[in-house]
């Protein structure tokens, strides 16, 4: 369900008009991503991110699928590992976007079950 969820909400902001177009959303999707990322690994709050994602724009779904699925990545403590989950976390969600662009129904794919500081 949240795959599809994510594959309509980057079909519906994404325009395929123009390239450059195309690279500035994927660019503000993969800065909004690190953003929450980086959020939640300093202890930041489910609701209260929840809460805030909900904005009255065409990203509030596109916020809440990030809190969600960010929440469902371990909370690491290494300045190391913080760094290399947020840096996976944007990235994932770029080559999602670039991905939608070219009609692939594959949302992100974080990688799972990597043991980390």
């Amino acid at each position: 369900m949240k795959k599809i969820a994510l594959v309509l909400a980057l079909a519906l902001i994404s325009s395929p008009a123009k390239a450059t177009a195309n690279d500035e959303l994927c660019e503000t999707l993969g800065v909004m991503a690190a953003g929450i990322m980086a959020k939640r690994q300093a202890d930041g709050m489910y609701g209260e991110m929840m809460r805030a994602a909900k904005v009255p724009d065409v990203f509030s779904g596109v916020l809440q699928i990030m809190v969600e699925q960010a929440f469902e990545e371990p909370r690491y403590y290494s300045r190391e590992y913080i760094e290399i989950a947020v840096a996976e976390f944007s990235n994932g969600w770029v080559r999602a976007c670039y991905r939608s662009g070219e009609g692939s129904t594959k949302g992100p794919r974080l990688t799972k079950g990597k043991k980390r500081g």
